[in-house]
């Protein structure tokens, strides 16, 4: 299932502990104008994918985790 939840938000945190890592594959149609098609899509989501990057929030760094072995 996915939470869609922003990477390290504390309500998803606190119910899963795992996370599994989800993969998108495109295929190419043969076909009249499918070939172009497919191109100004994948040319899209490349657009996409580097104005998303661009406009995400830094990451915030995590507690260091402290020993009590001492």
């Amino acid at each position: 299932m996915d939470s869609c939840a922003a990477e390290g938000h504390p309500m998803i945190d606190s119910l899963w502990a795992e996370r599994r890592h989800v993969a998108r594959v495109s295929v190419g149609l043969r076909g009249f104008g499918r070939p172009a098609l497919f191109a100004a899509f994948r040319q899209g989501e490349r657009f996409m994918d580097r104005r998303r990057t661009a406009s995400a929030p830094a990451p915030t760094p995590s507690s260091p985790v402290e020993n009590d072995d001492d």
